[in-house]
């Protein structure tokens, strides 16, 4: 703990003796946001309420607040984030009081608007400004990693981004990030132990926001990318799949990036809102998108690594599955086993189990980045559901050579 921090934590507590809970917003074993009011002596309130957050320091969270706090003090117009009042540490906590907000989240704004698409057009591209504020904070960007709907609060107009506990400012010298945090639908790949987030991984949770404010749906969920869904906004859609492509590199490279793509997608009525608050003052949009992004963009320049050896990968397993069909084929016919069978039997059980089942195992463990590039649809089919599938195929399967087996004459035994 600083000198700053114990300052700030002597004063904390003797305004604590002068402060009423408002309302606790949320409560946890690592958490709690309460809405706290100033009063005086005579218990009357004094000034505005304001959000008082305590974080538990163990968990490695809250310490982009002093990003935020400290690029607010040196005066960088931050109008994504709530005004930050104090930030500091004590032996077990990180504490915040920052501004009490105003406005709706985003979920509660799309759940009472009369049209999903406008309403996107209207207010997506404020959503990508205030990223790319966030992305050029200096000298590091700020990676919120979190973005959702229910942290993106809209106050008169104006987009504001809440709940940096799972922030983290950028570090270029490091491989991977100490903590893993994120919304199961919203959260990229690497932001679960692949490597370092990068702003980029906003970029990720920027398109699946969008999903859900094109669909109304879990941006996970079959629901989401329906081909009725993609047919209402094509152009958003192209967006949305390149926003939220697994490799980070093939992604857009800034949130100005995005932001364009996104201006483009929807036409004048998204151009109508003018250039992004987020460009920088000084700054060429180039320069914007080198800040914004430390890593440079590798496409046009070949495969990246993840993907050659993604590759290499499927190619083995493709040559692996071959193998074990064209082993199986011979052996059924050479079988002493299988000799009175009918060569049809032979051929569909060959088929089914080194074909089907067999095939079906090596898809599930495959890259599949080929796939997803070619048909971006198959993004929608999640491990979980690839799983439920092969299980299903396993099943009729099974039954179905049982069946084949009566027909070819063979002896079945009962299952019960």
């Amino acid at each position: 703990m600083t000198n700053s921090d114990l300052n700030n934590y002597l004063e904390s507590i003797e305004r604590a003796n002068r402060q009423r809970v408002v309302k606790t917003l949320r409560e946890g074993p690592y958490e709690t946001t309460r809405i706290v009011q100033n009063t005086d002596e005579s218990g009357a309130d004094v000034g505005e309420p304001f959000v008082v957050k305590s974080i538990d320091r163990s968990l490695s969270e809250g310490e982009a607040y002093f990003a935020l706090f400290e690029a607010q003090r040196k005066g960088a117009n931050l109008t994504c984030v709530p005004r930050l009042h104090s930030v500091y540490r004590t032996e077990s906590n990180v504490i915040v009081e920052m501004e009490l907000l105003d406005g709706k989240t985003l979920e509660e704004d799309f759940a009472h608007c009369s049209g999903r698409l406008k309403r996107t057009r209207e207010v997506f591209g404020r959503v990508l400004e205030a990223v790319a504020q966030l992305h050029l904070i200096e000298p590091n960007p700020v990676i919120h990693r979190d973005l959702k709907p229910l942290n993106i609060m809209i106050c008169n107009g104006e987009v504001k981004l809440v709940d940096f506990g799972a922030a983290r400012v950028y570090k270029p010298e490091s491989s991977q990030d100490t903590t893993h945090f994120g919304t199961r639908g919203y959260a990229p790949p690497e932001q679960f132990g692949f490597g370092q987030t990068t702003p980029r991984s906003d970029i990720y949770a920027l398109g699946m926001v969008l999903v859900y404010c094109l669909t109304g749906e879990a941006p996970d969920s079959a629901e989401a990318h329906t081909d009725e869904a993609r047919a209402r906004a094509p152009e958003l859609w192209r967006v949305v799949d390149k926003a939220t492509e697994l490799d980070p590199d093939n992604r857009y490279a800034s949130a100005w990036d995005m932001y364009l793509a996104f201006s483009r997608a929807c036409g004048p009525i998204a151009v109508d809102q003018g250039s992004p608050k987020a460009a920088p003052r000084t700054q060429t949009q180039s320069q914007a998108q080198a800040q914004s992004q430390p890593r440079a963009a590798t496409k046009g320049s070949g495969l990246s690594g993840i993907e050659i050896a993604g590759l290499v990968w499927d190619v083995f397993l493709l040559i692996a599955w071959a193998g074990f069909f064209i082993v199986g084929l011979v052996t059924m016919l050479l079988s002493d086993q299988f000799s009175d069978s009918p060569l049809w039997f032979q051929i569909a059980f060959v088929v089914i189990v080194f074909g089907i089942m067999i095939g079906s195992i090596a898809f599930l463990i495959s890259s599949k980045r080929p796939l997803y590039h070619a048909f971006p649809w198959l993004k929608k089919f999640t491990l979980p559901r690839q799983i439920i599938t092969v299980v299903i195929v396993f099943v009729v399967c099974f039954f179905l050579t049982r069946g084949l087996a009566r027909l070819a004459g063979h002896t079945v035994t009962p299952l019960f």
